[in-house]
């Protein structure tokens, strides 16, 4: 593979992780699913904070899979620091996420499509 090669598939991400990023806060339900989950299957951290401020989408099912997918990007223990950071002074938006995060105990994070 050439260096050319190489820096396109890099660029091709780099947009990729970005569309998956702005299809965060899609009017489409299913499209914010779907990239929230498929942040999580990458597991590249500069999703992290995306992930994090789109936890406050109206959907419950979509805020499920963003846990998920900060859990499998940054470990449980990360993700419930970082929950109680961004979202403690929204006391029952925190209490929510916060139960979330402890019925979510066996998440297996994807390891293909």
């Amino acid at each position: 593979m050439r260096y050319s090669d190489i820096e396109k598939e890099n660029n091709l991400y780099e947009m990729d992780l970005k569309g998956l990023i702005d299809d965060l806060s899609h009017e489409n339900k299913k499209r914010r699913k779907l990239a929230a989950s498929y942040l999580g299957f990458i597991k590249d951290k500069r999703a992290t904070k995306p992930l994090l401020k789109s936890l406050k989408d109206e959907d419950e099912e979509v805020r499920k899979i963003i846990i998920e997918s900060l859990i499998c990007i940054e470990g449980k223990v990360v993700v419930n620091a970082l929950i109680k950071e961004y979202y403690e002074s929204q006391s029952s938006l925190y209490q929510s996420l916060e139960h979330k995060l402890k019925i979510n105990k066996n998440i297996k994070c994807k390891t293909e499509i």
